[in-house]
């Protein structure tokens, strides 16, 4: 490890051109994180308040730097070679959530590797700050709705509220409720973990006292999320639906996090009083950088540090765009034709008797229709995917097999289909309906019904030749139990599989 003395307008300076560079060749992941954050009724809204903290504080990390020096760190080096590398594969696989993760770690691992671990350790938390507005905590929803639905259950059985709970439904005299997932109390628990992080790391130096603060935060914004869910159905079981908090209870909402949030602030005043001393650690940056250096290189050899710095960071990203950009002309649309009969199962041409199309955004083919053997109607639809870019893909959170605020999953299995895999879920509607819906995704020439190993198998697919992506949905409405409903599906999938999948799939 080399020390190579430079002043701390080098290294501001060199920070600039890398994050110039950073936001060019980053910048399909950074604009999806842009459009998250303007959309001001989800859980991301406070994304460029974030940004702009998390970028004040690492400004002044580095404006305390006094001087300092290049101690370049091989295997910081190879962590960023490799973040990039899997920011690559992440990309050609439309995996927004790896992209994501992966652009604060690229810009720590910069420090790391250029000025050592004791200045990267001070800038920990302004960028790791970032995490609290990157889209990853989507996991969380629904977990946290079945949560909120038991909480709520548990609240009106101890006031007498007589309720039927099924699934995140709801049910009472004067009405049904859903906790759908903007009822989860995520954005809430976002908030409050982003306050008390910041709280801590401003004004506590020992961990406890962070952790209380951060916990207590969590159990409130959890609690906001349950009473106010409990007073709108309250609400709205006393007026038949009538009260204004039925269809507008955002505000609300954020009213009753508020109220929350003052014993919250009581408790952060009351740790930093009985435990923690006012500290001007976070100010004072360790200049051990600085005093450390003990030989003093040549300007060539700091243009060598920082070019291969900039290489390992750069490289993978600016292959993808490149590459991304020359492929976009080359791509062909093809127009699906299936034939009139598939074996005994003949095809109508009303649209009307569509069951129910599968939602998935822009794809580049599409056909929906009705085939009958006489016995049983069986929908089939089919979307197709050539480019793929975020927001118009095979897999991704805005494409859905069915309706979920109209169905839940009673049931889900595979097929029994010769030599593939398709999946299948039984759904019952909210007027009892029962309707089974098979489905297979068909990427770089393999087949499964796993939405993850459809995302996988797009790491790969441009070294195929970029094959279209491709889903197969099939529909049919049940009687009982859709039993002899699934026996339909498998024969006509059996007979007719080879005639739905064209070659170019």
């Amino acid at each position: 490890m080399q020390n190579l003395a430079v002043q701390k307008k080098t290294i501001l300076l060199v920070f600039v051109g890398f994050l110039a560079i950073f936001g060019y060749t980053f910048s399909a992941t950074i604009l999806d994180l842009w459009v998250r954050w303007n959309k001001f009724d989800e859980s991301y809204s406070h994304g460029m308040l974030v940004l702009g903290i998390s970028a004040y504080y690492l400004l002044s990390q580095l404006k305390s730097l006094s001087t300092t020096s290049i101690n370049i760190g091989w295997f910081g080096l190879i962590l960023m070679f490799g973040s990039s590398v899997l920011w690559l594969l992440a990309f050609y696989a439309s995996i927004e959530a790896i992209q994501q993760v992966i652009l604060p770690f690229i810009i720590w691992l910069f420090f790391y590797t250029i000025l050592g671990w004791n200045t990267a350790k001070t800038v920990v938390f302004p960028i790791g700050f970032l995490y609290f507005s990157i889209p990853i905590w989507d996991v969380l929803t629904v977990p946290l709705q079945y949560i909120t639905t038991d909480v709520n259950g548990i609240l009106l059985s101890l006031s007498g509220v007589s309720a039927h709970i099924e699934d995140v439904f709801v049910t009472l005299p004067g009405g049904k409720f859903e906790i759908a997932g903007g009822c989860s109390g995520l954005r809430y628990l976002l908030i409050s973990i982003t306050l008390t992080s910041l709280y801590s790391y401003l004004n506590y130096t020992r961990i406890k006292s962070s952790a209380i603060l951060i916990i207590s935060g969590i159990l409130m914004a959890l609690m906001a999320n349950w009473i106010r869910v409990f007073i709108i159905i309250l609400a709205g079981n006393a007026t038949n639906m009538e009260h204004f908090l039925v269809d507008e209870h955002d505000h609300f909402g954020w009213l009753v996090f508020a109220i929350t949030l003052i014993p919250l602030f009581f408790l952060a005043h009351k740790l930093e009083r009985d435990f923690d001393e006012p500290s001007d650690k976070k100010s004072e940056v360790s200049t051990v950088d600085g005093v450390e250096t003990t030989q003093t290189g040549s300007s060539f050899n700091v243009v060598v540090v920082i070019i291969v710095t900039f290489i390992a960071a750069f490289a993978a990203p600016s292959y993808a765009k490149f590459s991304f950009s020359s492929n976009i002309s080359e791509v062909a649309i093809v127009n699906l034709k299936l034939d009139a009969s598939l074996d005994s199962w003949k095809r109508s041409y009303l649209k009307n008797n569509l069951i129910s199309t599968p939602s998935f955004r822009s794809p580049d083919t599409s056909f929906d229709g009705i085939y009958s053997n006489g016995q049983a109607d069986i929908q089939l639809s089919i979307r197709s995917y050539q480019q793929q870019t975020p927001g118009k893909e095979l897999i991704n959170y805005n494409n859905h097999l069915f309706n979920q605020e109209q169905f839940i999953v009673t049931s889900s299995g595979r097929l029994s289909i010769r030599d593939t895999d398709f999946g299948y879920v039984i759904l019952k509607g909210n007027s009892g309906q029962l309707e089974l819906v098979s489905y297979q995704y068909l990427v770089s020439f393999k087949a499964t019904s796993s939405r993850v190993g459809a995302k996988l198998l797009e790491v790969i697919r441009p070294l195929l030749g970029s094959p279209a992506s491709t889903l197969i949905y099939t529909r049919i409405k049940c009687g009982n139990n859709c039993t002899n409903e699934q026996a339909i599906v498998e024969d006509f999938l059996n007979t007719s599989y080879a005639n739905i999948t064209p070659p170019y799939l």
